[in-house]
């Protein structure tokens, strides 16, 4: 009898480790195997420029709506007021159209220029929001600057609404 049991035994654990196995080759097998990001999207430059000006022109109507709506509603704004409203609000929509860009893809022709103009209006987002915990009030009461140091680089590259305002 002890012979009987110990024979289950080693065949139950082969069988444990056989189905162990095919669950595990199926999961490797079901799963992408790449745990990066995936390859770039690439568009023609035309392309990237028109889908930019169109980001653009849109993220700076909404900022000058939206700084409008608030100065309007608060004619003598305190510091923890302004603060709010920047992170709360204008801040995240500035962030959205920035992502946005970044979503464009790799033109297929100059893409240094390109990137030379994201990495440097990513800049020039990281100055305003320093510019926000320094003086909130004066950058609310300022225009907005987008593009500051940004701006020539999207204009040099053959954009028409980035970097104008």
């Amino acid at each position: 009898m002890t012979r009987g049991i110990s024979t289950l035994v080693p065949m139950r654990t082969k069988g444990s480790i056989v189905a162990t196995l095919a669950v595990a080759f199926l999961a490797a097998a079901c799963s992408s195997g790449s745990s990066g990001p995936g390859p770039a999207i690439v568009v023609e430059k035309s392309s990237a420029i028109a889908q930019g000006d169109a980001i653009c022109k849109q993220m700076v109507r909404d900022v000058t709506d939206i700084v409008a709506a608030f100065t309007s509603s608060h004619p003598t704004m305190k510091d923890a007021e302004a603060r709010d409203f920047l992170v709360n609000t204008l801040l995240p929509r500035i962030d959205r159209g920035v992502g946005d860009l970044h979503r464009i893809g790799e033109p297929t022709k100059d893409r240094v220029g390109f990137d030379d103009a994201l990495r440097s209006l990513d800049k020039d987002l990281s100055a305003l929001k320093q510019a926000v915990g320094i003086d909130p009030v004066k950058v609310v009461s300022a225009k907005v600057a987008i593009f500051n140091k940004s701006a020539k680089l999207f204009t040099d590259y053959g954009f028409k609404e980035c970097g104008k305002a």
